[in-house]
């Protein structure tokens, strides 16, 4: 399992790719000047992308609106085949991320290893990430390449608030990984108490019909 690291080194790429935008080789073809063109362009599409990723990451709001309203590169997918949504997620960038969503922000897009934005924000306990997620209608039940959903990140990560979210939500806490370990399998068996207990709760009062 691919755990993000949020060093701020990953937010660096844009100054590399920008360094190339103006070397356009010349040719004496006829048709150079349409090849410079379509390279630059595809140059600076890729240049806006990177910003998007890099912007959505530290919360720049306003940024973020005006680049998508430029391009809408929304759902571009970057070297760690991370969207700008998922960027956001893990940084707990809660405005971000609904305005990502109202503009249309695939949530479900995963990258290599199946992992979602949900994921990475239930992993790091970005509650306010989580919530608008779930209430767009993400499929909660999702799971990545190894079989963890949403909820084993919650309880990977001894995120409490995410996993009563996600409990609330309806997530089927029957569903185990290609391990064959439930929630609260892992809950137990990395003692992490107080998801246990949130766990527990829950099953209480659906027992009770409460």
């Amino acid at each position: 399992m691919m755990i993000m690291d949020t060093n701020d080194d990953d937010l660096e790429v844009a100054t590399v790719l920008a360094q190339g935008l103006g070397s356009v080789s010349e040719s004496k073809s006829p048709t150079s000047g349409r090849q410079s063109n379509y390279s630059h362009r595809r140059n600076n599409l890729l240049f806006l992308a990177e910003r998007l990723h890099q912007l959505a990451a530290k919360g720049e709001l306003i940024a973020v609106k005006e680049l998508v309203r430029e391009d809408g590169h929304i759902n571009e997918l970057d070297e760690q085949s991370l969207t700008p949504l998922m960027w956001a997620a893990v940084y707990g960038q809660t405005d971000v991320v609904t305005f990502l969503v109202q503009a249309g922000a695939n949530t479900e897009i995963y990258n290599d290893e199946g992992i979602t934005a949900l994921m990475l924000a239930c992993f790091h306990g970005n509650n306010g990430v989580v919530k608008v997620l779930v209430e767009s209608g993400v499929d909660v039940d999702q799971v990545d390449v190894e079989g963890n959903s949403a909820l084993l990140y919650a309880v990977f990560g001894d995120q409490v608030e995410c996993t009563r979210l996600l409990l609330e939500k309806g997530v089927d806490l029957t569903q185990r990984n290609l391990q064959g370990i439930s929630a609260m399998d892992a809950a137990v068996k990395l003692h992490h108490r107080n998801v246990q207990k949130c766990i527990e709760a829950y099953l209480v009062r659906c027992l009770s019909g409460s």
